[in-house]
């Protein structure tokens, strides 16, 4: 299993008059956001990141599908208490590859987001 693990970064606020909660709760809505819309994602990251079309099956028709379903059921989590949001990738083979490819989306999309208003993000894999 690999976890990526996004954070708000240190000395983040030089570019921005948003308080270290601001931050954290716009780190949070920019993940939400990103995890939720899809088509950008898919159209310009997923397959960048070697989406492997084999997972897919009658109840995935596309990775869109498989997306929702992965990052709804346990694999976007946010981790109010330590303000973190992780995101998981178990298995093996292909569906692992294709829950990395997706993790690997939300977070470059997110820190891009965070980003243009100033706010910098530290991204830990483990």
């Amino acid at each position: 299993m690999i976890g990526f693990h996004m954070t708000v970064g240190y000395c983040s606020g030089y570019l921005t008059d948003m308080s270290d909660e601001d931050q954290w709760e716009q780190l949070v809505k920019s993940a939400r956001n990103v995890a939720n819309d899809y088509p950008e994602l898919f159209s310009e990251y997923i397959h960048h990141f070697g989406f492997p079309l084999s997972v897919l099956d009658t109840e995935h028709r596309s990775p869109e599908a498989f997306a929702l379903v992965y990052l709804n059921n346990g694999g976007l989590t946010i981790l109010k208490d330590k303000q973190e949001i992780m995101i998981l990738a178990s298995a093996s083979g292909d569906s692992r590859k294709a829950k990395e490819s997706i993790a690997l989306a939300v977070c470059q999309l997110t820190m891009f987001d965070c980003a243009k208003l100033g706010i910098t993000v530290n991204l830990v894999t483990a």
